[in-house]
């Protein structure tokens, strides 16, 4: 234990030694996208209860309530410094294209892999019986319909065509999740950051120079496979490995999109221990401890993710793809070594049912000691240790992100 111990220091201080000896920017530019885990903002003014601009987050961050997802600096915060930018990336929510030049934040809450994931989190949306369902309106929305004679009016099962070959929706249900919109899905932020490196006129020979890192795939399992109920029906229709192969199917063709943008320098986060997070430990835990089942799926999903990286790496041979993984850090032995004496307890006071931080009360006075800020997300502490570990190559394969940056 005391050379395990004596080990993380050393990594901690190389990271911050590199970051020292660098002085200067290591990259012209620095993209994010992800999911709350990432971002910075961008949810503040979407209509949606995933949002966290109101204390006590970033109750130990200089500018206070921003939107991040814990007490103070989230990853992509410490990777910015490392990387030596003279500030945080900005988020993409009021984001001038001038800013593309030098990166932009499109990380948004509650985003997942899927479409769908996380859609009953937003606050409105049309019902289903107040829309005139014609050929039209299925044109506009792209899918297929087909009489379902084994269920109540309106007696339609409707398909995206994209989804069709692996899910189905009740019709009211697809609906909530197609029009509410304020949730800024995956796709769309790629498609965000489309437009507005266009609109910029950034070089693509800057943009195959700059560092991009993504964080994706905690909400399909949070908020779809996992939910409870019967919001959402992937827990039926894939086994584990099942889900894993199709996420990760959708994953490869957004990682192509970003390469045909200029993304050559990319950093792909995989999913940490759901299992272990308050919120699992009570809803699929007993209250007890980790749950098993719900690590289990995720450590498939990782496992494909690592294999998308090498065959990325082998079939674009000017690509440097990096998997980080965060998910076999997350262990008794390294929490210890590290000072973390709470790993399954959240720092500020959740209402019961939520899993997000209530509004002004009270939180644990010993932040530092804390793995989880809220019911999921991690605090400050818990960050720097994942960026710190990733910039010194402790937890990334093949390449760290300190010399993807050098590349």
């Amino acid at each position: 234990e005391v050379i395990f111990k004596a080990l993380l220091w050393v990594i901690a201080a190389m990271a911050l030694i590199m970051a020292e000896e660098a002085r200067t920017q290591l990259v012209p530019c620095y993209f994010v996208f992800g999911d709350s885990v990432f971002d910075n903002g961008n949810n503040n003014d979407l209509n949606t209860t995933v949002k966290v601009n109101y204390s006590p987050y970033g109750i130990d961050f200089a500018r206070g309530p921003t939107g991040r997802f814990s007490n103070g600096r989230n990853i992509p915060d410490f990777i910015a410094e490392l990387m030596g930018f003279s500030d945080y990336i900005p988020p993409f929510a009021g984001a001038s294209p001038q800013q593309a030049h030098t990166g932009i934040n499109y990380a948004s809450g509650a985003a997942g892999i899927l479409e769908e994931t996380s859609y009953h989190l937003v606050r409105t949306y049309l019902k289903a019986r107040e829309i005139n369902l014609n050929l039209f309106s299925c044109f506009f929305l792209k899918c297929f319909i087909f009489i379902n004679t084994t269920t109540y009016w309106p007696n339609f099962i409707i398909m995206p065509m994209s989804y069709l070959k692996f899910s189905y929706m009740k019709f009211p249900k697809y609906i909530k999740y197609y029009l509410s919109g304020d949730k800024i899905s995956f796709e769309k932020q790629i498609k965000n950051h489309r437009t507005i490196i266009m609109t910029a006129n950034v070089p693509s020979e800057k943009l195959e120079k700059c560092l991009y890192t993504i964080n994706i795939g905690s909400n399909d399992y949070l908020n779809n496979y996992f939910m409870q109920g019967d919001k959402y029906n992937t827990s039926r229709t894939f086994t584990y490995d099942q889900y894993a192969e199709f996420l990760i199917g959708r994953y490869r063709s957004y990682l192509k999109l970003l390469y045909v943008q200029g993304a050559r320098k990319v950093g792909l986060f995989g999913v940490s221990k759901l299992g272990c997070t308050p919120r699992m430990i009570a809803s699929h835990g007993d209250g007890l401890g980790c749950a098993a089942e719900v690590n289990k799926a995720v450590e498939s999903f990782n496992k494909n993710l690592k294999d998308l990286v090498s065959e990325f790496n082998t079939n674009f041979n000017d690509a440097k793809i990096t998997f980080v993984d965060i998910f076999t850090s997350q262990t008794p032995l390294a929490y210890a070594a590290l000072g973390f004496t709470e790993t399954q307890k959240n720092c500020c006071s959740v209402e019961s049912g939520a899993e997000l931080c209530a509004a002004n009360k009270p939180v644990c006075e010993f932040r530092r000691r804390y793995v989880y800020w809220d019911k999921v997300h991690s605090t400050e502490a818990a960050n720097m240790f994942v960026a710190n570990s990733a910039f010194a190559r402790a937890t990334a394969f093949p390449y760290s992100l300190a010399l993807l940056a050098v590349l």
